[in-house]
């Protein structure tokens, strides 16, 4: 549990591998840059953190949480965000708010559906990772991503053939759960 806090000058806050649970609160910190929550026992959906418009990493990866991911409009600074290992669901916001592109945006190990987001005003990704979801269909990507994970989804190589290109340094695609593949 944490309790409502208000502190206006915070911009750092590690809490890991505390096995901490409950709701995180949409807490107001509007100096905070990084957020990293990983790796405890939160549950509950993921707040849409309203009042940390500066906020650059956004780490809530190995936790308990559900329901669809917040669009996070109110941070147009981010460019690490770190949801994998949850209990996530529904399609993906296409965070079209993003300012000067994204680091890295992990959304693996999840329960995520529907088709990709696109991202084409975001504009760079250098790591894209979507594995171990249940997503069908995968839009078309911008050329400059860097790397990108579809492994273990219920795609077919014509899902993702048109986005390899000569620009993406990896482009990892199989095991794919329905094409029946085996690790080898």
């Amino acid at each position: 549990y944490f309790p409502d806090i208000d502190l206006p000058v915070l911009e750092q806050a590690y809490i890991l591998n505390t096995n901490l649970s409950g709701q995180i609160p949409d807490f107001r910190f509007p100096e905070m840059l990084h957020l990293d929550f990983s790796n405890n026992k939160f549950n509950d959906t993921i707040p849409n953190f309203q009042n940390m418009s500066k906020i650059y990493y956004l780490g809530l990866q190995g936790n308990r949480l559900t329901g669809n991911i917040p669009d996070f409009c109110c941070m147009p600074e981010l460019n690490n965000i770190e949801l994998q290992g949850n209990f996530l669901s529904g399609e993906v916001p296409d965070f079209n708010f993003i300012v000067g592109g994204l680091d890295i945006l992990d959304l693996s190990n999840n329960e995520l559906v529907g088709e990709s987001p696109s991202f084409l005003k975001v504009g760079r990704i250098d790591e894209f990772t979507l594995s171990h979801n249940n997503f069908n269909s995968v839009a078309i990507f911008p050329d400059d991503f860097t790397w990108v994970d579809y492994g273990y989804n219920s795609l077919t190589f014509e899902d993702v053939i048109h986005n390899v290109n000569a620009n993406f340094s990896t482009h990892k695609y199989s095991p794919q759960d329905t094409l029946g593949i085996k690790q080898i």
